[in-house]
């Protein structure tokens, strides 16, 4: 694997090109809370996001560049809770980082765009907490002088476009907005919170007169956010649920909700209609956002807030359909917990809004949005892992999102997300296409639930996890699979170790489980409960032989095939997370290094004298190791005799890597992902092969049985009499028949139909029950007056008496012709016999053809033979 020593050039896209590192193309995925326009040069715009840093724009918002990427690498240096940009020059701004996890940062200074950047001002600020989109903690007043407001730290007042600053006071405060009119008015606002360290703080708010030199509490109760209306009018949101205005500078406040969908109630959730966290003020002109998308307007003569129709959204990001696009029958991420609104300085009908996936702009005054993404990447990436037969196809685990996968190199990447977190995957090389994963059920920010896909990720099934302790009182944070035997799986499970923690093993491809716990009761608990843990807990090598690192309880064990024995810790440095390198195992012990062992007791020897967060090692080449360590990417050829370095990506905090082929693929906290060739003939783009099947054959499968099905295509002319009942009439009268449709070809469609009037008929095919789900697939149709109901159904019996009556399709009136029934069906569980009901309600007609059973490859089970490896 020789140095990198070309440029790219090939796959590569311009503001995505930090070389050596290529950002991957996803789109969004954090918290985007505001833009800000510099007012020198409008086509210049800087973003801001949660947990992702910088973004400037040089185009109009049209493309984005990270421009954090030279900030010092630390937890909560990319939390930016404010930016200021200097009113005379577009390169020269502040920003304000910080969050409630990580020790305290402060205000940092650019004056050439984030080619450097200064550190100004040690304070304590809150980027990603529940009020982080509000307001601006940045203000400038009329003579120029610019207001930082802190997270407990107080005010402070810079005279020197940021350089220095002096402390102001009102400490213990947690501020959320500053704004000066100019008439030399100012404002503050701060709300009451209490951080997760139960650190708590004050909610007041404050005015000035004099441009900020002293401030005076006007009242407990203070407003998240306020805007200063064209007419000099205060419009603040309380709580982000109610609307109130000012006229007298903020002493007092009036109701300003007249038109909005107030429910206290239904505030409280974040995508909620009647939730409100933006608003902006433009000449004669308000505007509201909902946390559900909808933009409210309001002009100075206006009695009440009215809604901006939408005619159309586009959302694309670099030329392909986002991932999140507005679609039937799926949730709306447009405008979800929207977090700012901006009106364009130079034309009052350009407008922008941030929320929790995204940027839109609209030119028309919320006629058409747009989706201005294009560079933004801001997930938080858990786990990522290659397919080492296929260098193209690339399996991800994130936050909010859960899973996203390549299938050209790590250029690309988009989701089918099944759930909204997955924390780490695992798959053999033996059945590439099927992946594990641990996850979340719904929603949720920890892992208890086990998925597997059996199609290289387009589809994914929960397993019923039998033998495991219960889901709701403990975690799954490490898993991992046999290389050879792609249906044992073992995993980590938090919690103590008499109540159900400890490693479990599963043969039968994750669906059911048996714990191996012996010899590790010495301590209680093992394995992390907190899904933002960085590392696995459990390695297995390409013989099968088992080891785990505690981080919890700084501990290392081996598996003896029967019993787990614990090894001597002769390293520094608490466990970070162990892998498998062939028939080796690879140590992180964070501080203290990268240490590996080579025998079955576990003797560390250390490789790499650096901190090492993250590691890696090549499933097709385990002499190939990557590692992260605070300042660099660490690569070794020949198993960690010897190292190479390489610069971090720009957004510095990795939390995890992998080979993929010749290139590297590194995940971070906040900042998506990003790929690196590691030889010239690496920058080629490359795509994937077709995937194969994740499944192999069970001994289950024996068990199971379908209905037999005589003649669904109805070809012989008698089918309908030998296997289908007379019609059944309550009402009127019916036959049924086969007859020879035109457009069938050469068989023929089972007829329902009513005669002479009206008719409430059935006709069935019945068949023996089966215990098992099986696959039913029929065409039908329905011609007739507009009344007429028809209805395919499957019925049980048991003992002679319907005990179950299952709708497969209904309709009122003709259908438009010919349509398809294809779904896994099952009979009650009870049931001795079946039966597929043909109903007609009404006067017209039901066709019926092509119905046959069969029974899909079952995803769990004890396979028959193991699949030999390439």
């Amino acid at each position: 694997m020789a140095a990198l020593t070309l440029s790219l050039k090939a796959n590569t896209v311009a503001d995505r090109d930090y070389t050596p590192w290529q950002s991957s193309s996803f789109g969004g995925g954090g918290f985007a809370q505001n833009i800000v326009i510099a007012p020198s040069n409008p086509d210049v715009i800087y973003a801001t996001v949660d947990v992702g840093g910088v973004y400037r724009s040089d185009d109009g918002g049209l493309n984005w560049r990270m421009i954090h990427g030279n900030l010092p690498s630390a937890e909560g240096i990319y939390s930016v809770r404010g930016l200021t940009v200097s009113p005379n020059n577009a390169d020269d701004i502040l920003i304000a980082v910080g969050n409630q996890w990580a020790p305290r940062q402060g205000i940092f200074r650019t004056t050439d765009s984030g080619k450097s950047w200064d550190k100004v001002l040690g304070a304590q600020f809150f980027g990603n907490e529940v009020f982080r989109s509000a307001g601006n903690v940045f203000a400038r007043n009329t003579d120029g002088e610019i207001f930082a407001g802190t997270g407990g730290d107080g005010v402070f007042i810079s005279s020197d476009d940021g350089a220095t600053w002096k402390a102001l006071g009102l400490e213990d405060h947690f501020i959320t907005d500053i704004d000066f009119d100019s008439q030399g008015n100012g404002w503050i606002c701060s709300v009451p919170w209490e951080s997760h360290d139960k650190d708590s703080y004050h909610g007041s708010f404050f005015f000035s007169s004099d441009n900020g030199q002293t401030w005076t509490q006007l009242a407990e109760e203070s407003p998240q956010e306020i805007v200063v209306s064209s007419n000099g009018t205060l419009v603040g949101i309380f709580n982000s649920a109610i609307i109130k205005h000012s006229d007298d500078l903020g002493k007092t406040w009036l109701d300003f909700s007249q038109g909005l969908p107030i429910d206290l109630e239904a505030s409280k959730n974040h995508t909620s209609e009647s939730r409100f966290q933006a608003i902006a003020s433009g000449p004669d002109l308000l505007l509201l956002g909902s946390s559900r998308g909808s933009i409210y307007q309001r002009k100075t003569s206006d009695s009440m807030w009215t809604i901006v129709p939408r005619e159309a959204v586009v959302e694309f990001v670099d030329r392909r359909p986002w991932w999140g696009r507005i679609e039937p029958g799926k949730w709306q991420h447009f405008g979800a917990c929207m977090g700012s609104i901006t009106i364009a300085p130079n034309n009052p009908d350009h407008w922008w809004f941030t929320d929790w996936y995204g940027i839109y702009e609209t030119g028309d005054a919320g006629r058409i949005w747009t989706l201005r993404i294009d560079g933004i990447e801001t997930t938080v990436i858990h786990d990522v892992i290659a397919d080492p037969t296929d260098p193209a196809v690339i399996h991800v685990g994130m936050a909010d999102n859960a899973y996203a996968r390549s299938l050209d190199g790590g250029a690309t990447f988009d989701t089918n997300k099944p759930a909204s977190n997955m924390k780490m995957l695992a798959s053999s090389p033996a059945l590439p296409s099927r992946i594990y994963a641990t996850g979340d059920n719904e929603a949720e920010w920890r892992a208890s639930r086990l998925w597997v896909s059996t199609d290289r990720g387009d589809t994914w099934h929960k397993s019923p996890m039998l033998g495991l302790p219960s889901s709701a009182e403990h975690s799954i944070n490490s898993i991992q699979v046999h290389p050879e035997n792609p249906y044992e799986v073992i995993l980590a499970v938090s919690g103590s170790y008499h109540e159900g923690g400890g490693v479990y093993r599963s043969i039968d491809g994750g669906k059911s489980f048996v714990s191996m716990n012996e010899g590790l009761g010495q301590f209680d608990k093992l394995f992390l409960e907190r899904i933002w843990a960085l590392g696995p807990e459990l390695a297995m090598t390409t013989s099968g032989r088992i080891a785990l690192a505690s981080q919890q309880q700084d501990v290392t064990y081996y598996y003896d095939g029967t019993i787990w024995i614990q090894t001597q810790s002769n390293g520094e440095g608490k466990p970070q997370g162990i892998i498998a390198a062939g028939e080796s195992f690879l140590l992180s012990r964070a501080e203290g290094g990268l240490w590996e062992s080579n025998d079955d007791r576990l003797k560390w020897d250390r490789i790499l004298n650096d901190t090492v967060n993250t590691l890696t090692s090549d499933a097709t080449n385990p002499l190939n190791i990557a590692v992260s360590t605070n300042t660099n990417i660490q690569i070794s050829s020949d198993g960690g005799n010897t190292w190479a370095a390489y610069p971090l990506p720009p957004h510095g905090l990795v939390s995890t890597l992998t080979f993929a082929g010749e290139r590297l693929v590194a995940g971070t906290r906040g900042g998506g992902l990003f790929w690196m060739p590691l030889t010239p003939d690496a920058e080629t783009p490359i795509v994937a092969g077709k995937a194969s099947s994740g499944m192999l054959p069970v001994v289950e499968s024996s068990l199971v049985n379908q209905p037999e099905i005589h003649d669904g295509a109805f070809d012989m002319t008698d089918t309908v009499n030998r296997f289908w009942t007379e019609p059944w009439i309550g009402e009127g009268n019916a036959m049924v028949e086969r007859i020879t449709l035109n457009e069938d070809g050469p068989g023929g469609a089972l007829k329902l139909y009513s005669v002479d009037g009206p008719t409430n008929a059935t006709t069935s095919l019945v068949f023996p029950a089966v215990e098992n789900h099986f696959q039913l697939k029929f065409r039908w149709k329905v011609e007739g007056l507009p009344k007429a109901k028809a209805q395919v159904a499957l019925v049980s019996f048991e003992s002679g008496s319907q005990i179950a009556w299952i709708p497969l399709t209904l309709s009122t009136g003709p259908t438009s012709g010919w349509a398809t029934f294809d779904a896994k069906v099952k009979l009650a569980s009870s049931a001795t016999l079946g039966k597929i009901v043909v109903l007609l309600n009404g006067e017209g007609s039901v066709f019926l053809d092509d119905l046959e059973t069969h029974l899909t490859p079952l995803i769990f089970g004890t396979p028959i033979a193991i699949m030999p490896t390439n």
